[in-house]
């Protein structure tokens, strides 16, 4: 069945292998850098696919297939009534109607623990739906086109934060070596819509396009972003905002920042939305679900009071365990060795960076764009560790905002490494 998937994806393959071929001018990479890059993103699409098929082997709780079989459910309602089909894409249907004739049918539609704002699950079954009608059912295309958009997402997020193209081509090949970019960013997994999400939004915010193509480009962005995490887009426009006013301020861009979360915060309470709330419950309704399905992943973490104080005082050690866990005494399982192994890169990366910066290497400068990134991660990163007390959880939600950390590290390193 995985060969039959395999050979069936070929002339998609060279399709998408055009296609970054064309875009490799307009994002400022070396195309053979970039087709290079892609055969290998390729080859770990079906390693994952092959470690989802004979190792974890049970489809319904793991993300990579899970959406694409009730996507494959979603799909088989076209067939029988089409307009029931259009109304769900649509998202105008009848939620108690529809739920008894196909949502009850389905893993991921319905979520065991809802926090109540938003099923992300949802876009993502719709979508795989929809490639059904080019993939004809074959999972194998449909994590091609994932992972395809999930490399473009990549290269335009180098490009709207790297200023030239040597920059943007060690970026790359750093990501590249990361390993929950080829791990968790491959296949039909969410975070491959959201990293291309991200850069197309950050490449509409700084790149030098027309007005009606950043706007286009920052829409569309925003949306895929939007309805795959709002979280991260809650924690990016602060930060766009501040660089946008301030962008060779750095002291005032951080207070603004500040300012813009205080008064964001502040806008959200007014219109009822209790974002305390939100994020102690999200954190409660995890561990519940964990301590049901025992993941081998767990660790026990200290429940969040219903106070903003709570999330306060709990937020350096939270934004230390998202970037240190596990430490070596604590791992369990092959995973959480990969994610061992990623932060001992990670440490590697910070150190060279820290060097160069202490040398006083004078043409090194964090310009507005690298502010722009940190503002983004570390309320991402503090938000995951508030929330998440599973490891492998943990490895999925920061790796988004590792590979934004890592773009902004890319120009210290080669000035560091190329002195």
């Amino acid at each position: 069945m995985l060969l039959t998937g395999i050979l069936f994806t070929i002339p998609w393959f060279f399709i998408c292998l055009l296609l970054y071929l064309y875009l490799s001018r307009r994002l400022g990479i070396n195309r053979w850098l970039l087709v290079a890059l892609f055969q290998i993103k390729v080859i770990a699409t079906f390693c994952v696919q092959a470690i989802y098929t004979y190792y974890y082997t049970d489809r319904s709780l793991n993300d990579v297939f899970r959406f694409f079989d009730d996507g494959i459910i979603l799909s088989d309602v076209f067939s029988k009534a089409p307009m029931d089909y259009i109304k769900i894409i649509l998202g105008i249907y009848d939620e108690v109607a529809f739920r008894g004739y196909y949502f009850d049918k389905m893993n991921a539609w319905i979520k065991p623990y809802d926090s109540g704002l938003y099923n992300d699950n949802i876009l993502m079954i719709k979508v795989n739906s929809l490639l059904n009608f080019f993939s004809l059912g074959h999972y194998e295309v449909n994590a091609l086109f994932f992972s395809t958009i999930g490399l473009i997402g990549l290269s335009s997020l180098c490009r709207a934060i790297l200023e030239n193209k040597a920059q943007r081509q060690w970026a790359l090949l750093i990501i590249c070596l990361f390993p929950s970019f080829q791990l968790l960013m491959s296949g039909g997994l969410k975070e491959t819509l959201l990293i291309y999400g991200i850069g197309i939004t950050l490449m509409a915010a700084t790149g030098d396009f027309t007005v009606q193509t950043r706007l286009f480009y920052g829409l569309v962005g925003l949306i895929i972003s939007g309805l795959i995490k709002p979280y991260f887009i809650a924690c990016m426009l602060p930060g766009l905002i501040a660089i946008s006013l301030f962008p060779d301020r750095a002291a005032r861009s951080w207070v603004a920042w500040i300012l813009i979360v205080a008064l964001g915060y502040a806008s959200a309470h007014l219109m009822g939305i209790d974002l305390v709330s939100y994020i102690v419950q999200k954190q409660h309704d995890f561990i519940n679900h964990s301590l049901e399905i025992e993941p081998g992943s767990y660790r026990p973490m200290a429940r969040l009071d219903y106070s903003l104080i709570s999330i306060i005082v709990a937020a350096p050690l939270a934004l230390i365990k998202t970037l240190i866990q596990p430490m070596p005494w604590e791992i369990r399982n092959v995973g959480e060795v990969i994610m061992l192994i990623e932060n001992l890169y990670l440490l590697v990366l910070l150190v060279f960076a820290g060097r160069n910066l202490a040398i006083g290497t004078r043409n090194i400068t964090a310009h507005s764009k690298i502010r722009m990134a940190l503002l983004t991660i570390i309320p991402g990163l503090i938000l995951i560790g508030l929330i998440c007390p599973v490891l492998g959880a943990t490895m999925r939600y920061r790796a988004p905002f590792i590979i934004l950390l890592l773009v902004s590290l890319t120009p210290y390193l080669i000035n560091f490494r190329t002195r």
